[in-house]
């Protein structure tokens, strides 16, 4: 099947005054790099024209194995790809982008959609799906979304990140009394040692915040922590849980646990 021609270069009065309507200000991203993959030269001419002043920098080409000459040597935060390309479909290369793990945001242009191939999109990792031909409001929109929710992505990672820190380390330990503050110099004076260490203390004095903090300041902080009641398995089994079992190695123990 041909493609339709479509031309939204300078030229057309109705593309321009969308484009003199849509507000500047709220569209700007002077620190973000966008790469147009399509094979239609208008269509790349005209999205480089409407991004040229609103970003950081703007890379054009008319191929998917192009566009991976520019992205081996470029990072770019958004790729705006048709879906319809010569050799390579833009859903097959954004499928390879994902699957090696690029993170960056991907809108999907087409000018043939059906349910199926927005189904095929999103699957393979799209984060928006425009049908051309499109209104420049609808595209700055999209863009705007992407980018809103690549920082909302980075922001809760950070902050998750300082929750953890916050959460696992010495600082969790609330009181300035000096026991309190021995506590802290002894946990950060143990953390570096490959010891096993023993809490000992009444339930609720707090040993597994201790504990948590313990690992926080330890070499294995990036490993898992992984708390057990022992109080709520019985003595005939915590060995099994803690350490596993092979099949018949006592009564009931049928399969290999470990």
């Amino acid at each position: 099947m041909s493609k339709p021609l479509l031309d939204p270069l300078a030229g057309n009065p109705a593309a321009d005054r969308a484009e003199a309507l849509v507000p500047q200000a709220n569209h700007r991203w002077q620190h973000h790099s966008v790469l147009v993959v399509d094979d239609e030269e208008g269509m790349r001419s005209f999205l480089t024209r409407m991004l040229a002043s609103r970003c950081a920098m703007v890379e054009t080409a008319a191929s998917a194995e192009a566009a991976q000459l520019l992205f081996n040597r470029i990072h770019f935060d958004l790729i705006i790809l048709d879906i319809t390309l010569p050799g390579k479909s833009g859903v097959a290369w954004l499928a390879e982008l994902r699957e090696a793990g690029y993170q960056g945001e991907v809108i999907l242009i087409t000018a043939f959609a059906d349910i199926d191939t927005a189904i095929n999109a999103l699957r393979a990792g799209a984060s928006d799906f425009i049908l051309k031909p499109f209104r420049v409001d609808q595209i700055l929109n999209s863009m705007q979304r992407c980018f809103d929710r690549a920082r909302l992505v980075r922001e809760n990672f950070i902050l998750r990140r300082t929750v953890e820190e916050m959460a696992g380390g010495v600082d969790s330990i609330i009181g300035n009394s000096k026991a309190v503050a021995q506590l802290r110099q002894t946990i950060l004076r143990v953390a570096a040692m490959p010891s096993t260490v023993l809490l000992q203390g009444e339930s609720g004095v707090g040993k597994e915040v201790a504990a948590r903090a313990l690992h926080r300041c330890s070499p294995r902080a990036q490993r898992p922590f992984a708390p057990v009641n022992c109080a709520a398995i019985s003595a005939e089994l915590i060995e099994s849980e803690l350490f596993g079992h092979v099949k018949g190695a006592f009564t009931g123990a049928v399969p290999t646990h470990v």
